[in-house]
C-alpha cells in the first residue's frame, strides 16, 4: 500500500463516541476517564473520516514531538495514544501504519509521512447508526509552525485579544441556521451521510465537507507569527463556489455571486508602495500566448511565491493540470525562459510594486485581508444580517447583497488610507432603497429596480451678488426613504453606494468653496456668504500643491463640499504667500509650528496643519534654529558662564 501526503488528517479531540459503544464492541475500557475519552475519540474519528471518503488521520509516535503540548486541554498523551491505536489495531477495528523515523522530514514534499491509522469495515458495521459527538475547539485560534504542524498558543494579551474577538464572531454567526435549496439537492447536486455534505463541483468531482448545523470558524496563522496568514475557515469555505451559491442563510437565498474585493492584493501591494492601481490588473503587454485566466494565475503566483525561480517551477508544474474550463491551467508549449519572459513583462505591468513579486508577500497580505473580513462581519453582526466569510468575499442573503457591497468599499478605503499614511480619499455616498419582502431570492425583482430616489437633496443656500436667485449646488446628502406601511412583515433597508464624493475629515455641514474674505470668517459654516465663487476646492490659492495621490475616479468631486473645514482664521489671504517647501516623502512624525513649537503625530494628521503653514509662508519641516547662547557682560566673547547645578556648596 503506498501513501503520498494530502490524503490525511491530524488527529483532534473533535469526535466522540459514548461510552456505550466501547462496550458494543467488547475491549477492555480505559481504567480512568481520560483513559476512555481517549478510545472514544480515536473511535469517533476513524467512523467521521471513513463516512468522509476513508481518508487517514496522521499522529506521531516521536517521543520529541510529544514533548510540546500540542493537544493542551485535552487527555491525549503519547502513551494514552500509542497504547490505544496499537490495542484497536491488535483487535482488527483500526488499520494502521507506521512510517519510518525521520520520514516526515524527506526531501519531497510529497514524501513526508507521518504515521496513521484508519477505520476497517468490522469496526463501521459494529457501530452502524451510532451517534457521534461533534466537539468545538476549545480555542477558535490555530497557530502552527513551519511545517504545518498546531503548537501552543503563547499568553500574551494580544493573543486573548484575537481569541475574544474569534469568540465574538463565532457567538454571532452561532444563531445562522445553514442549510441546502431543496431544487438543488432534487438535481442530484447535493448528497447528505451521517456527518458530511456532498456536493459536486464544475469538474464532476464530489467534495465533502464536515456538515454543520450551526457554523463555527477557526482562526489559522501560520509559521509560529501572528503577522501571518490569519484567514478564517469554516466547512462551507471547502465547497465549491457554483455551491456555495446554493446554500440558505435562515431560509433565504444567498447571493449567486458573492460579493469580493477585486484584485485585492494587489490593490493592497500597491497602496503599501504609495500607488493606486488603475486598469485591467491582468491585461499584460507583451505575455503572447497566455490567456487572462492564467495570466491571473501567474501574477498571484509570483506575488505569494518566495522567489521567481520557484514562480517558474510551480508554473512549469501547471501545465499537467487543467483549469476550470477544461483548458490546461498553463500552455504546455511554453519552456523555461518564455515563462521567466512572462513574469518580466508582468513586473513591467506592475512597477510601482516591483519589489513585492516573489517576495513571500502573500501570506502577509492575507493577514490584512482577514482582518479586513473581519471588519465586514461586525459590521453584518451590528445590522443583524448573516454573513459567513469566504477568505475574501462573503456569502450573505441577495436582498442585503447593497448594504455587504457598500460596507467592503469603506473598509478598502480606510485600509489603503493606512498602509499608504494618506487621508484624501473618494467615499461613496450612501443610497438606500427599499428591499421588498423576498427580494433577492430565485426568480424576485433585482434589488436596483426597486429603488427610491430621495425626495430632496440637501443644499447650501448662498444669496446671489444682486438679489439673484440663490444657487444651489448637487450636494448629495443621506437620506433615508421610509418604507411604506403594510400588513405583512417589515421590510429591511438594502444600503448602495452608486456616487462618490469627496471625504471630509471631520463631520459637519457641507460650505462652499469659496475665496477667503477679508472680514471675519464666521464659526458656523452654514452662514451665508455674498459673492460667492465656488472654486473646485476649497484649498484652492490658499495651499501649497498636495503630493497625496487622488481617486482614480474620473467623475469631479462636487465643488460644494470642500476637503477639509478650517477653523476660523483671522488672516488677510491676499498678503500671504506661500512658501516654497519641498514635502519630504514619506511625511515626518513632527513639525514646527510659527514660534518653533515642536509638534508630534501621525502623519495623516501632521500633513494637513503642514500644508496651513506653508500656505502662511513658513516652514513647518526645518527645525528652528538655537538661539546663541548670552554673554555677560564684561566677559571676553565666547566665554558663557555657568552655575553649578544643582547648589551643594556649604551642605553636608
Amino acid at each position: 500500500m503506498h501513501f503520498v501526503q494530502g490524503d490525511d488528517a491530524p488527529l483532534s479531540f473533535a469526535h466522540l463516541v459514548p461510552e456505550s459503544a466501547l462496550a458494543r464492541l467488547g475491549i477492555p475500557r480505559g481504567r480512568t476517564r481520560d483513559d476512555r475519552a481517549v478510545q472514544r475519540a480515536i473511535i469517533g474519528q476513524a467512523l467521521v473520516r471513513h463516512d468522509g471518503g476513508g481518508g487517514r488521520i496522521s499522529y506521531s509516535r516521536s517521543g520529541e514531538w510529544w514533548k510540546l503540548d500540542r493537544y493542551e486541554g485535552t487527555p491525549f498523551g503519547r502513551s494514552r495514544v500509542l497504547g490505544t491505536v496499537d490495542a484497536l489495531t491488535d483487535r482488527g477495528l483500526l488499520g494502521s501504519f507506521r512510517a519510518k523515523p525521520g520520514a516526515h522530514l524527506a526531501e519531497e514534499e510529497r514524501d513526508r509521512l507521518q504515521s496513521a491509522f484508519w477505520a476497517t469495515e468490522s469496526l463501521v458495521e459494529a457501530l452502524r447508526g451510532e451517534a457521534v459527538e461533534h466537539r468545538r475547539p476549545r480555542v477558535p485560534v490555530l497557530l502552527r509552525d513551519e511545517n504545518g504542524d498546531p503548537m501552543p498558543l503563547p499568553r500574551a494579551q494580544e493573543v486573548d485579544r484575537i481569541v475574544r474577538k474569534m469568540e465574538r464572531r463565532n457567538e454571532a454567526i452561532s444563531g445562522i441556521g445553514l442549510s441546502v435549496d431543496p431544487a438543488a439537492v432534487a438535481k442530484g447536486l447535493w448528497r447528505f451521510s451521517d456527518h458530511h455534505w456532498w456536493a459536486l463541483s464544475d469538474k464532476g468531482e464530489w467534495t465533502c465537507v464536515l456538515h454543520q448545523e450551526f457554523p463555527h470558524m477557526v482562526q489559522m496563522f501560520a509559521r509560529r507569527s501572528f503577522d501571518l496568514h490569519g484567514r478564517m475557515y469554516g466547512p462551507w469555505s471547502n465547497l465549491p463556489a457554483a455551491r456555495r451559491a446554493e446554500l440558505l442563510l435562515n431560509g433565504e437565498a444567498v447571493c449567486a455571486k458573492e460579493p469580493d474585493w477585486r484584485c485585492l492584493h494587489l490593490d493592497l501591494a500597491y497602496a503599501m508602495c504609495g500607488a493606486r492601481l488603475d486598469g485591467d490588473a491582468y491585461e499584460v503587454r507583451g505575455a503572447t500566448g497566455v490567456r487572462r485566466g492564467q495570466l491571473k494565475m501567474a501574477v498571484n503566483a509570483y506575488m505569494n511565491a518566495a522567489d521567481r525561480t520557484a514562480t517558474i517551477r510551480s508554473l512549469m508544474l501547471k501545465r499537467r493540470e487543467t483549469g476550470k474550463d477544461g483548458r490546461p491551467a498553463w500552455p504546455r508549449r511554453m519552456t523555461w525562459d518564455q515563462t521567466a519572459e512572462v513574469l518580466s513583462r508582468i513586473e513591467e505591468r506592475h512597477e510601482p510594486i516591483r519589489a513585492m513579486f516573489g517576495s513571500d508577500a502573500g501570506v502577509r497580505l492575507m493577514r490584512i485581508d482577514a482582518e479586513m473580513a473581519g471588519q465586514v462581519m461586525d459590521a453584518c453582526a451590528k445590522a443583524s444580517i448573516p454573513c459567513l466569510p469566504v477568505h475574501d468575499s462573503f456569502s450573505v442573503p441577495g436582498r442585503h447583497e447593497g448594504f455587504v457591497k457598500g460596507v467592503m468599499g469603506e473598509v478598502l478605503e480606510r485600509t489603503r488610507n493606512k498602509l499608504s499614511g494618506t487621508s484624501t480619499t473618494t467615499y461613496p455616498v450612501v443610497r438606500l432603497h427599499y428591499a421588498p419582502p423576498g427580494a433577492g431570492g430565485p426568480g424576485a425583482e433585482p434589488l436596483g429596480n426597486a429603488s427610491v430616489e430621495p425626495r430632496d437633496r440637501g443644499a447650501v443656500e448662498v444669496p446671489g451678488p444682486s438679489g439673484e436667485a440663490p444657487s444651489e449646488p448637487p450636494v448629495s446628502t443621506r437620506t433615508l426613504a421610509p418604507a411604506p406601511s403594510q400588513d405583512g412583515p417589515q421590510a429591511s433597508v438594502a444600503v448602495s453606494y452608486p456616487e462618490p464624493r469627496t471625504s471630509t475629515r471631520i463631520l459637519a455641514h457641507a460650505v462652499l468653496a469659496v475665496p477667503w474674505p477679508l472680514q471675519d470668517v464666521s464659526s458656523d459654516p452654514r452662514t451665508s456668504t455674498s459673492e460667492p465663487t465656488p472654486e473646485p476646492t476649497s484649498r484652492a490659492g490658499r495651499t501649497a500643491p498636495s503630493t497625496v495621490s487622488t481617486s482614480s475616479d474620473p467623475r469631479d468631486p462636487s465643488p460644494a463640499i470642500p476637503d477639509r473645514l478650517c477653523p476660523t482664521l483671522r488672516l488677510d489671504m491676499t498678503t500671504c504667500h506661500p512658501a516654497v517647501v519641498a514635502i519630504p516623502a514619506p511625511h515626518p512624525h513632527v513639525i514646527y509650528d510659527v514660534d518653533g513649537t515642536p509638534v508630534r503625530g501621525m502623519p495623516v494628521m501632521l500633513r494637513p496643519m503642514a500644508q496651513d503653514l506653508i500656505a502662511a509662508g513658513h516652514d513647518p519641516y526645518t527645525p528652528p534654529v538655537a538661539p546663541s547662547p548670552k554673554v555677560a557682560p564684561g566677559l571676553p566673547s565666547g566665554i558663557v558662564p555657568r552655575a553649578p547645578w544643582p547648589y551643594t556648596a556649604g551642605i553636608r
